[in-house]
């Protein structure tokens, strides 16, 4: 059963929050965070609240992992009054209203994610470039890299039977 955390005693209290700051930063949902620590999510959300309060007071400039939290909190924030309003504009029979506050959610997600990674706090995966003979084979479909090598096979089969095996070029000194 769900307790009022603020009972607690102030180091339990304490430990809570280092605790879950970290596994925000770390971007654990708030059923992972809940199963993790062995708490209620009514008590995570509690634990959220003094967390916020505690890091909009805070200095950010050398620490940008305490400025993702702060911004993650306040957009999680955010996105459950969007959750509000989708289900009470879905009630009310406006599906035009309720798609744009789904895609208002989705969109603030990625912002999330975005600022965690220009932040440093959440990882990029680097972008992938591959190129062979001036062609980004990354972006290719299979079919169309197997088609891409096997044209190129046949016009170095054409290239050989008209000139040979030999060298392609050569120069005459």
């Amino acid at each position: 059963m769900a307790s009022d955390v603020t009972t607690w005693k102030q180091d339990r209290i304490r430990a809570a929050l280092d605790l879950l700051a970290i596994f925000m930063s770390k971007g654990y949902s708030d059923m992972k965070i809940s199963s993790e620590m062995d708490l209620e999510t009514s008590e995570i959300s509690q634990l959220k609240g003094i967390l916020l309060h505690e890091v909009g007071d805070m200095d950010f400039k050398d620490n940008p992992h305490r400025a993702y939290l702060s911004y993650k909190l306040r957009q999680e924030g955010i996105i459950k009054e969007l959750e509000m309003l989708s289900h009470r504009l879905k009630n009310e029979g406006q599906p035009n209203a309720e798609l744009g506050s789904i895609r208002a959610r989705s969109d603030i997600i990625d912002k999330i994610m975005k600022s965690g990674q220009e932040l440093g706090v959440i990882p990029r995966e680097p972008k992938k470039h591959q190129i062979l003979g001036g062609i980004a084979i990354t972006e290719m479909t299979p079919d169309d890299l197997y088609k891409m090598l096997n044209d190129n096979s046949k016009r170095m089969t054409r290239l050989q039977s008209r000139y040979g095996s030999g060298k392609y070029i050569e120069t005459e000194e």
